[in-house]
C-alpha cells in the first residue's frame, strides 16, 4: 500500500473509534458499562511510542525491566473516558510506581500540545500518548474506552471496554502485579 491509502485507512478506523465512545451531554446518563474477558495470554504487541512530556515507552522497557503496565486508549473528547479519569485519580496513587499506566489517545488530532492541556486541567499522573491510530490497530481496539493489562512478561492478561468503577480498576491494577 502507498502512503495515502495507509493514512486513509488509518484516519477511517480513527472515526470508527471515536464514534464507538458513548458520548453523553448534560443531565443524560448514557455511560457505557465496562465489559472485561480474559484472554489467551499473548505477547502485547511491540511499541515504542513518545509521551507529551518527550518520554519513550516501549513495551521492550517494560518487559526488560520486568514492570507491568495498562494500556488505556482514549480520546479528548470521550465522555466515558472522561469519567474513567476520574476514577483513575481515585485509586493509581496507591499503584504508581508499582504499575505504570499509559493512556494513548486513537485520535489523531489529539496532539501533544492538546493532552497537555488536558493533563494539566485534569491533574493527569499517569503517562498520555499524542493520537495514535496505528497503536490502535495493532491492539484491534474498537472503542476508545479499551484497556490491557500487560503482565511484567509483556504478555495481555485481560481487556477492558467502557466505564470502570475505581474497585475495578483498582483488580485491573491487581491483575497484573
Amino acid at each position: 500500500m502507498n502512503k495515502k491509502t495507509v493514512l486513509m485507512v488509518l484516519s477511517m478506523v480513527s472515526v470508527l473509534i471515536v464514534f464507538g465512545c458513548t458520548q453523553g451531554t448534560g443531565d443524560q446518563e448514557l455511560v457505557e458499562r465496562t465489559s472485561s474477558q480474559k484472554v489467551e495470554l499473548k505477547a502485547a504487541p511491540s511499541f515504542t511510542v513518545e509521551t507529551v512530556e518527550g518520554r519513550t515507552v516501549s513495551t521492550k522497557e517494560y518487559k526488560e525491566e520486568g514492570k507491568p503496565m495498562i494500556l488505556y486508549f482514549m480520546a479528548s473528547t470521550c465522555s466515558t473516558c472522561a469519567k474513567n479519569w476520574k476514577n483513575i485519580d481515585e485509586v493509581y496513587p496507591e499503584y504508581k510506581g508499582k504499575v505504570d499506566l499509559v493512556a494513548v489517545s486513537v485520535d489523531p488530532t489529539d496532539d501533544v500540545a492538546l493532552l497537555k492541556k488536558l493533563a494539566d486541567e485534569r491533574g493527569f499522573t499517569f503517562e498520555t500518548v499524542p493520537g495514535n491510530p496505528r497503536l490502535a490497530v495493532d491492539y484491534e481496539v474498537k472503542k476508545q474506552t479499551a484497556k490491557f493489562a500487560i503482565d511484567k512478561n509483556g504478555n495481555i492478561v485481560s481487556r477492558h471496554d467502557g466505564l470502570l468503577t475505581p474497585q475495578e480498576w483498582k483488580e485491573l491494577f491487581e491483575s497484573v502485579l
